[in-house]
Formats: C-alpha cells, structure tokens, sequence
C-alpha cells in the first residue's frame, strides 16, 4: 500500500512540477543539463552564422502575417538558387527556436527538444534546382511558442511582430545554406482586438483569483518592488511562508491582467488567456525547489518584459504595485495571494 501512495506521489510530482523533490544533487544536474542546451544552441546558431550560403542562395521576404487564432506565421518567398547544387527548404530557425519540415527532419534531431517544433512546410516540396527562381509560401505552426519565451519578438507600439532569423535549405549532399531574414510580420486587424471568447476566458480566470475565494495557504510579505526601466524587469523580494498542508511552486505573477509565468511550472502554450497578455519564461525565481507545509523562506522573483505594464499606464510610475502571486501544489491546486507594495523605480 506503501509503495503505491509512493509511486502515486512521484507520478503527480512529474506531471504538475515537472521534475520530482530535489537534493542538492538533483539542482545541480538541472543547472548543468540547462548550461549544456545553452551551449548546444550556441554551437548551432554559430554554425549557421559560418554557412556558405552567401551568394548561392537569395530570399526575398515578400510579405508575413502572423494569426493569433491559429497561431500560425505565413510567409511569402522569393527563393533564388544561384548555386551549384538543387535545395529544397528544411527550417526556420529563430530565437533558438527550430521550425523543422517533418517531411525533411525525422525526430529525434541533436538539439534541446524544448526548442524543437516540427510546423514548416513549403507549398512545393519539389527541390529549386540550380539558376531557378520559385515564388512560394511557407507556413509555420505553433509560431505562438516562440513568442511566448521571448516576448521582445513583439512591439509594444502596435500588433507587428518582427521575425529574426534564419531559413536553411538542404542539398542531396547534406549541405546546409542558410540564410539570413528579418522581416517586420503583419497581424490582421481584425484579430488584435480581443474576441468575445477570449474576453470571457479573461473574465473567468481573473475572477477566480479573487483572494476572498482563494485558500488562504499561502502568505507573502514584500520586502522590496523595484522597477528597471533600462533593463524593462520588475525584481520583487518577499517572505513567502506556507501555513497550509501541501507543498507548493510558484506559478506565476498576475499584474494588470497580464500573465507573467515561471517556465519551470508552465512548459506548454497557454490556450485558455488572450495570448497578447501571456508573457511565458518571463518570471525567474532564485529557487524553483517546492515551498514545504510550514515553511518560510525569502524569495527574489525576476520578471522580464514590465515594459508592457508601464506602457500601459502612460508611462506613469504607480505608487504601489497591487498584484497576484500564484502557487501550485503537486495535486494541481491553485493558491492565490494578494499583494500590494510600494513601488519603486531604480533608474
């Protein structure tokens, strides 16, 4: 009986937190399986920026948009092959992220799976050969996931979003060209405004964080609110203590009905929130390990991309900061605190 109530305790440990309770060991394999996928993706994006496509392969990017319901980038290309050699597209890689064509790539690829999404396909999978000149369009899928972690890929002055990287065509031989885009990506007016749905899912979770209604497991007392302007982050230091019966992770940070979420706690697109208002990989904790029942402990929490708040006030530095800390136990519960500090500015 023992062993079952074990094995069920590992099974939604691994599901909700992601990984199981760490030792010091285990926190130092984490970091160091997290330094080794950042130096994987630096050796890659370092060898694309050495390829030996200059002058072989020519794109010109003749229009983007970008879908937020269906969260696919569509782009229309001029490809020339002035090599040698027939090519025929394989990915997009942009941020870290790579956009494989499944018809090219078979999984599993030597690269950090988390910033592996097999979406692209080209209208005309038949090679370009040498001297040919194809007009074409390329979609991506699951474009959402990229703007998600990195959310500086989206204006804050309107609904563009700016598309940075680079498009790699294969040849027979294995030879990689790839080349270099950079292209400003339209938004359909008729989807930057919210819809009714997404108005309604808003509302719903919004009102679900009332703290009248949230278990009072979880307290939290702010130290310090501070705001910088030049590096656009928030750093936020609070006691956080928990008086309930289970332990808990921090979840995400709620200001001004923006989402800005721990990565370690969400590792899948958030489907259920306007995806404007969703800012994933945007919170840091200093200690992701779970707050255990009757524990306290001092917490700094790092949020990037603030800009987004205070370019919605007007620029206007509030007096305090008024927002909600979200915890999560390994069962799925959600427990809600309700925070309002004084605010500061650092430069």
């Amino acid at each position: 009986m023992r062993a079952k109530l074990v094995a069920k305790t590992f099974f939604l440990l691994t599901i909700f937190f992601g990984i199981v309770p760490t030792t010091p060991g285990d926190a130092q394999t984490s970091k160091g399986s997290a330094l080794a996928d950042e130096q994987q993706v630096k050796q890659f994006l370092s060898s694309l920026m050495s390829s030996d496509a200059a002058g072989k392969i020519k794109v010109v990017v003749r229009d983007a948009k970008y879908s937020p319901s269906t969260h696919e980038l569509v782009i229309a290309l001029s490809v020339t092959n002035a090599g040698v050699e027939a090519v025929r597209f394989g990915e997009l890689v942009a941020d870290g992220f790579r956009f494989l064509d499944p018809a090219l790539f078979k999984l599993p690829v030597p690269y950090p799976e988390k910033f592996v999404v097999q979406s692209a396909s080209l209208d005309n999978e038949v090679p370009i050969y040498p001297s040919g000149t194809r007009e074409t369009t390329l979609k991506i899928g699951e474009f959402d996931r990229l703007l998600q972690s990195k959310r500086n890929a989206r204006s804050r002055r309107g609904s563009s979003i700016r598309i940075n990287g680079y498009l790699a065509f294969f040849s027979s031989t294995g030879r990689r060209y790839a080349v270099r885009i950079d292209k400003a990506v339209e938004t359909p007016a008729s989807e930057t405004a919210e819809t009714a749905q997404e108005q309604k899912l808003k509302r719903q979770f919004l009102d679900a964080l009332d703290p009248v209604h949230a278990a009072p497991a979880i307290q939290a007392i702010v130290k310090d609110a501070a705001y910088d302007a030049t590096a656009k982050t928030l750093t936020l230091e609070f006691q956080a203590r928990n008086v309930g019966d289970e332990m808990v992770k921090f979840g995400e940070l709620i200001v001004d009905e923006r989402r800005f979420l721990n990565p370690r706690i969400y590792t899948a697109p958030v489907r259920n929130y306007p995806l404007q208002l969703v800012y994933t990989s945007a919170a840091s904790i200093d200690s992701d390990n779970a707050l255990t029942s009757g524990e306290t402990r001092e917490v700094k929490l790092v949020v990037s991309d603030f800009d987004s708040v205070m370019n919605a006030r007007k620029d206007k530095m509030p007096a305090a900061l008024d927002a909600f800390l979200e915890f999560w136990s390994p069962v799925g519960h959600r427990f809600v605190t309700r925070i309002n500090a004084k605010f500061r500015a650092t430069n």
